[in-house]
């Protein structure tokens, strides 16, 4: 008999626990989970994947090896000489008063021009940056420019 006792005791105190305990005071609500972080824009996709390695996620580069393009003048001035970058890489030149030991890749050849305007266009926005947006007749003129031209 007491083994039945204590089976119910059990059961009624895990009912009276998982109500509320019967008291007037009421019950938190649930936090609201975090909205989802916003999906990141095509450039911000090209950026994270081709990018992120060397100049940052902050896009401050890797001192003395790769350069900063937040604030960088290259970044806010014209656009054909940041897309002719991006075109045909760059290695052993001076940045703003510093040189870069490492190469930047070409992507003549690996990226799309819409991928080339969409990551433009995200650089030139991104941390602080306020270059002009990049049109897709932009990046088809820079692409038939030929490299060193």
């Amino acid at each position: 008999m007491s083994y039945f006792k204590v089976l119910f005791s059990a059961i009624a105190l895990t009912l009276l626990v998982s109500c509320g305990g019967g008291s007037s005071t009421p019950q938190t609500p649930a936090a609201t989970p975090p909205a989802a972080a916003a999906t990141p824009s095509a450039g911000e996709k090209v950026y994270i994947t081709y990018c992120v390695a060397c100049h940052a996620k902050n896009g401050k580069g890797i001192e003395n090896m790769y350069p900063p393009l937040a604030g960088s003048r290259r970044v806010n001035g014209p656009a054909a000489p940041m897309l002719a970058v991006i075109f045909n890489g760059l290695q052993g030149e001076e940045i703003d008063g510093v040189k870069y030991s490492m190469a930047m890749t070409p992507y003549r050849d690996i990226l799309s021009d819409e991928q080339i305007r969409d990551v433009t266009n995200y650089v030139r926005t991104a941390w602080g940056n306020s270059g002009s947006s990049v049109s897709m007749e932009d990046v088809a003129t820079a692409r038939a420019k030929k490299p060193g031209a």
